[in-house]
Protein backbone atom coordinates (compact mmCIF):
# COMPACT_ATOMS: atom_id res chain seq x y z
CA UNK A 1 0.00 0.00 0.00
CA UNK A 2 1.08 3.65 -0.38
CA UNK A 3 2.16 5.15 2.47
CA UNK A 4 3.23 9.12 3.20
CA UNK A 5 5.32 10.51 4.86
CA UNK A 6 5.15 13.96 7.06
CA UNK A 7 7.78 14.40 9.33
CA UNK A 8 6.52 17.55 11.28
CA UNK A 9 3.69 14.85 13.05
CA UNK A 10 3.80 12.14 14.98
CA UNK A 11 1.99 9.85 12.53
CA UNK A 12 2.73 6.16 11.59
CA UNK A 13 2.44 4.42 8.58
CA UNK A 14 2.63 1.31 7.69
CA UNK A 15 3.82 -0.99 4.79
CA UNK A 16 2.52 -4.60 3.64
CA UNK A 17 2.74 -6.48 7.04
CA UNK A 18 0.43 -10.22 7.36
CA UNK A 19 0.42 -9.64 10.91
CA UNK A 20 -1.74 -6.60 11.00
CA UNK A 21 -4.50 -8.88 9.55
CA UNK A 22 -3.95 -11.20 13.31
CA UNK A 23 -5.89 -10.49 16.02
CA UNK A 24 -4.79 -13.01 18.52
CA UNK A 25 -6.85 -15.13 20.60
CA UNK A 26 -10.21 -17.14 20.75
CA UNK A 27 -12.44 -16.19 23.05
CA UNK A 28 -16.05 -15.27 22.81
CA UNK A 29 -15.16 -11.44 23.22
CA UNK A 30 -12.37 -11.38 20.59
CA UNK A 31 -14.84 -13.50 18.04
CA UNK A 32 -17.12 -10.76 18.51
CA UNK A 33 -14.69 -7.52 18.08
CA UNK A 34 -13.49 -9.85 14.77
CA UNK A 35 -16.90 -10.22 13.27
CA UNK A 36 -17.61 -6.68 13.68
CA UNK A 37 -14.28 -5.49 11.71
CA UNK A 38 -15.31 -7.92 8.96
CA UNK A 39 -19.13 -6.11 9.24
CA UNK A 40 -17.77 -2.85 9.39
CA UNK A 41 -14.48 -2.96 7.12
CA UNK A 42 -16.38 -2.22 3.49
CA UNK A 43 -18.58 0.35 5.27
CA UNK A 44 -17.96 4.11 4.01
CA UNK A 45 -18.29 6.15 7.23
CA UNK A 46 -16.61 6.87 10.19
CA UNK A 47 -15.60 4.15 12.86
CA UNK A 48 -15.43 4.74 17.03
CA UNK A 49 -13.19 2.32 18.54
CA UNK A 50 -13.16 2.21 22.37
CA UNK A 51 -11.59 0.29 24.92
CA UNK A 52 -8.95 0.21 27.82
CA UNK A 53 -5.14 1.73 27.28
CA UNK A 54 -3.15 -1.69 25.86
CA UNK A 55 -6.16 -3.48 24.81
CA UNK A 56 -5.08 -3.21 20.90
CA UNK A 57 -7.07 -0.18 19.43
CA UNK A 58 -4.98 0.36 17.03
CA UNK A 59 -4.56 -3.05 15.75
CA UNK A 60 -7.88 -2.73 14.93
CA UNK A 61 -8.14 -0.03 12.94
CA UNK A 62 -5.32 -1.94 11.12
CA UNK A 63 -7.41 -4.66 10.60
CA UNK A 64 -10.12 -2.57 9.25
CA UNK A 65 -8.22 -1.01 6.85
CA UNK A 66 -6.60 -4.44 5.73
CA UNK A 67 -9.76 -6.34 5.83
CA UNK A 68 -11.97 -4.12 3.37
CA UNK A 69 -11.48 -2.56 -0.19
CA UNK A 70 -9.01 0.21 1.60
CA UNK A 71 -6.03 -2.54 1.91
CA UNK A 72 -4.19 -1.15 -1.14
CA UNK A 73 -5.12 2.63 -0.27
CA UNK A 74 -2.84 5.12 2.21
CA UNK A 75 -3.34 4.35 6.26
CA UNK A 76 -2.21 7.49 8.45
CA UNK A 77 -2.74 7.19 11.87
CA UNK A 78 -2.73 10.55 14.56
CA UNK A 79 -1.96 10.71 18.05
CA UNK A 80 -4.30 13.83 18.55
CA UNK A 81 -3.79 13.79 21.91
CA UNK A 82 0.46 14.21 21.17
CA UNK A 83 0.29 17.54 19.34
CA UNK A 84 -0.93 21.47 19.85
CA UNK A 85 -4.53 22.24 18.60
CA UNK A 86 -2.69 24.79 16.10
CA UNK A 87 -0.30 21.83 14.62
CA UNK A 88 -3.15 19.47 14.96
CA UNK A 89 -5.56 21.50 12.46
CA UNK A 90 -2.45 22.71 10.37
CA UNK A 91 -1.23 19.28 9.56
CA UNK A 92 -5.21 17.52 9.05
CA UNK A 93 -6.10 20.35 6.80
CA UNK A 94 -3.09 22.03 5.40
CA UNK A 95 -2.64 25.42 5.60
CA UNK A 96 -1.94 28.17 2.43
CA UNK A 97 1.19 30.18 2.47
CA UNK A 98 1.01 32.85 4.92
CA UNK A 99 -1.77 31.73 7.45
CA UNK A 100 0.20 32.29 10.06
CA UNK A 101 4.01 33.28 11.58
CA UNK A 102 6.25 30.53 10.08
CA UNK A 103 3.47 29.38 7.26
CA UNK A 104 6.22 30.17 4.09
CA UNK A 105 4.62 27.91 1.60
CA UNK A 106 1.36 25.67 1.48
CA UNK A 107 1.31 22.73 2.79
CA UNK A 108 -0.84 19.73 1.97
CA UNK A 109 -3.17 18.04 5.08
CA UNK A 110 -3.11 14.59 6.36
CA UNK A 111 -6.67 14.63 4.63
CA UNK A 112 -5.73 15.58 1.25
CA UNK A 113 -2.93 13.30 1.30
CA UNK A 114 -4.57 10.32 2.79
CA UNK A 115 -7.35 10.64 -0.66
CA UNK A 116 -9.07 7.44 -0.53
CA UNK A 117 -7.55 6.04 1.79
CA UNK A 118 -7.96 5.91 6.03
CA UNK A 119 -6.93 8.66 8.56
CA UNK A 120 -7.01 6.77 12.32
CA UNK A 121 -7.20 9.72 14.76
CA UNK A 122 -6.02 8.19 18.17
CA UNK A 123 -6.96 9.38 21.66
CA UNK A 124 -9.72 11.54 20.13
CA UNK A 125 -11.25 12.25 23.68
CA UNK A 126 -8.11 14.64 23.98
CA UNK A 127 -8.94 16.64 21.15
CA UNK A 128 -9.62 20.74 22.15
CA UNK A 129 -13.47 22.01 21.63
CA UNK A 130 -12.75 24.03 18.34
CA UNK A 131 -11.04 21.18 16.54
CA UNK A 132 -14.23 19.05 18.03
CA UNK A 133 -16.38 21.79 16.24
CA UNK A 134 -13.95 21.52 12.86
CA UNK A 135 -14.31 17.79 13.04
CA UNK A 136 -18.14 17.47 13.12
CA UNK A 137 -18.21 19.71 10.38
CA UNK A 138 -16.45 17.34 8.29
CA UNK A 139 -18.08 14.17 9.90
CA UNK A 140 -21.51 15.51 8.29
CA UNK A 141 -20.41 17.73 5.47
CA UNK A 142 -17.46 15.84 4.07
CA UNK A 143 -15.90 18.89 3.41
CA UNK A 144 -12.86 21.48 4.72
CA UNK A 145 -11.08 24.09 4.24
CA UNK A 146 -7.17 24.73 4.46
CA UNK A 147 -6.38 26.91 7.14
CA UNK A 148 -5.85 30.29 5.88
CA UNK A 149 -7.99 29.09 2.59
CA UNK A 150 -11.41 30.25 1.52
CA UNK A 151 -11.25 27.16 -1.15
CA UNK A 152 -13.58 24.33 -0.04
CA UNK A 153 -12.03 20.58 -0.46
CA UNK A 154 -14.12 17.12 -0.57
CA UNK A 155 -13.21 14.64 2.48
CA UNK A 156 -12.59 11.42 0.39
CA UNK A 157 -10.69 9.49 3.23
CA UNK A 158 -12.50 7.20 5.93
CA UNK A 159 -11.56 8.36 9.51
CA UNK A 160 -11.36 5.73 12.54
CA UNK A 161 -11.74 7.44 15.69
CA UNK A 162 -10.09 5.80 19.20
CA UNK A 163 -10.19 6.52 22.93
CA UNK A 164 -9.55 5.17 26.13
CA UNK A 165 -11.76 7.76 27.45
CA UNK A 166 -15.25 7.05 28.49
CA UNK A 167 -16.79 9.96 25.69
CA UNK A 168 -20.30 10.28 27.60
CA UNK A 169 -18.81 11.34 30.57
CA UNK A 170 -17.06 13.87 28.78
CA UNK A 171 -20.09 15.03 27.70
CA UNK A 172 -21.74 15.09 31.15
CA UNK A 173 -18.53 16.92 32.35
CA UNK A 174 -19.09 19.49 29.68
CA UNK A 175 -15.67 19.13 27.78
CA UNK A 176 -16.84 16.54 24.95
CA UNK A 177 -20.02 17.97 22.48
CA UNK A 178 -22.49 15.47 22.45
CA UNK A 179 -23.18 15.76 18.85
CA UNK A 180 -19.98 15.11 17.95
CA UNK A 181 -20.20 12.21 20.27
CA UNK A 182 -23.36 10.91 18.65
CA UNK A 183 -21.83 11.72 14.76
CA UNK A 184 -18.82 9.28 16.16
CA UNK A 185 -20.49 5.96 18.00
CA UNK A 186 -23.03 5.83 15.09
CA UNK A 187 -20.39 2.43 14.67
CA UNK A 188 -18.43 1.15 17.38
CA UNK A 189 -16.16 -1.48 18.48
CA UNK A 190 -15.47 -1.74 21.69
CA UNK A 191 -12.26 -3.81 22.54
CA UNK A 192 -12.30 -6.06 25.21
CA UNK A 193 -9.95 -5.88 28.32
CA UNK A 194 -7.19 -8.73 28.97
CA UNK A 195 -9.46 -9.50 31.96
CA UNK A 196 -12.50 -10.74 30.11
CA UNK A 197 -10.49 -12.90 27.78
CA UNK A 198 -8.58 -14.63 30.32
CA UNK A 199 -8.66 -17.84 28.07
CA UNK A 200 -6.48 -15.79 25.14
CA UNK A 201 -3.83 -15.43 27.82
CA UNK A 202 -1.80 -18.46 27.16
CA UNK A 203 -2.28 -18.20 23.31
CA UNK A 204 -1.19 -14.63 23.36
CA UNK A 205 1.74 -16.02 25.96
CA UNK A 206 3.14 -18.47 23.23
CA UNK A 207 2.60 -15.63 20.21
CA UNK A 208 4.41 -12.91 22.24
CA UNK A 209 7.36 -15.74 23.27
CA UNK A 210 7.93 -17.40 19.48
CA UNK A 211 5.74 -15.93 16.80
CA UNK A 212 7.66 -12.86 16.73
CA UNK A 213 10.57 -14.31 17.12
CA UNK A 214 10.03 -17.15 14.23
CA UNK A 215 14.25 -17.45 13.55
CA UNK A 216 14.81 -18.27 17.54
CA UNK A 217 14.26 -21.50 19.39
CA UNK A 218 10.56 -22.06 20.59
CA UNK A 219 10.54 -21.47 24.47
CA UNK A 220 7.13 -22.43 26.80
CA UNK A 221 6.21 -22.00 30.45
CA UNK A 222 5.29 -24.41 32.53
CA UNK A 223 1.56 -25.06 33.36
CA UNK A 224 1.93 -23.88 36.48
CA UNK A 225 2.89 -20.60 35.58
CA UNK A 226 0.33 -20.22 32.16
CA UNK A 227 -2.45 -21.01 34.53
CA UNK A 228 -1.32 -18.23 37.46
CA UNK A 229 -0.51 -15.79 34.17
CA UNK A 230 -4.30 -15.95 33.02
CA UNK A 231 -5.69 -15.01 36.68
CA UNK A 232 -3.01 -11.52 36.47
CA UNK A 233 -4.94 -8.34 36.13
CA UNK A 234 -3.41 -7.00 33.10
CA UNK A 235 -4.10 -2.91 33.76
CA UNK A 236 -2.39 -2.38 30.73
CA UNK A 237 -3.40 -5.41 28.74
CA UNK A 238 -1.93 -6.56 25.69
CA UNK A 239 0.74 -3.86 26.19
CA UNK A 240 1.93 -5.14 29.40
CA UNK A 241 1.53 -8.92 28.49
CA UNK A 242 3.64 -8.15 25.23
CA UNK A 243 6.34 -6.27 27.66
CA UNK A 244 6.93 -9.13 29.71
CA UNK A 245 7.25 -11.42 27.44
CA UNK A 246 9.33 -9.69 25.04
CA UNK A 247 11.63 -9.19 28.38
CA UNK A 248 12.05 -12.74 29.18
CA UNK A 249 12.78 -13.53 25.51
CA UNK A 250 15.41 -11.32 25.61
CA UNK A 251 16.95 -12.39 29.02
CA UNK A 252 16.69 -16.10 29.28
CA UNK A 253 17.25 -16.53 24.48
CA UNK A 254 18.55 -19.88 25.91
CA UNK A 255 16.40 -21.48 28.00
CA UNK A 256 13.32 -23.85 26.48
CA UNK A 257 11.54 -24.34 29.57
CA UNK A 258 10.11 -20.93 31.72
CA UNK A 259 9.04 -21.37 35.38
CA UNK A 260 7.51 -18.57 37.41
CA UNK A 261 11.22 -17.69 38.51
CA UNK A 262 11.84 -16.10 35.37
CA UNK A 263 8.93 -13.62 35.54
CA UNK A 264 9.51 -9.80 36.87
CA UNK A 265 9.37 -9.78 40.40
CA UNK A 266 6.29 -7.90 40.45
CA UNK A 267 4.83 -10.94 38.74
CA UNK A 268 6.59 -13.73 40.47
CA UNK A 269 6.39 -12.67 43.98
CA UNK A 270 2.64 -13.45 44.48
CA UNK A 271 2.97 -16.78 42.88
CA UNK A 272 6.12 -17.82 44.79
CA UNK A 273 4.97 -17.08 48.38
CA UNK A 274 1.80 -19.33 47.36
CA UNK A 275 3.54 -22.46 46.50
CA UNK A 276 5.77 -21.87 49.37
CA UNK A 277 2.84 -21.79 51.82
CA UNK A 278 1.66 -24.94 49.94
CA UNK A 279 4.66 -26.85 50.52
CA UNK A 280 4.31 -25.61 53.92
CA UNK A 281 1.39 -27.03 54.50
CA UNK A 282 1.92 -30.21 52.51
CA UNK A 283 5.12 -30.61 54.86
CA UNK A 284 3.22 -30.04 58.02
CA UNK A 285 1.15 -32.50 56.64
CA UNK A 286 3.58 -35.16 55.75
CA UNK A 287 5.15 -34.87 59.29
CA UNK A 288 2.57 -34.61 61.30
CA UNK A 289 2.07 -36.98 64.33
CA UNK A 290 -0.04 -40.39 63.88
Amino acid sequence: PKTITSPSIPVNKFSDDKSINFIIGESLAIKHTKDLIKKYATVNTSILIIGETGTGKELVAKALWQAGSYKDKPYIAVNCGAISDHLLQSELFGHQKGAFTGAYQDHKGIFEEANDGIVFLDEIGEISPSMQISLLRILEAKEYRAVGSNLTKKLKCKIIAATNRKLNELVQKGTFREDLHYRLERLTIEVPPLKERPNDIPILVEYFLNELNPNLPPMFFDKTTVSYLSTLPWHGNIRELRNEMERIRLFYSDKKTLTASDLSEKYRTPLLDSLQQKDNMQSKINYAPK
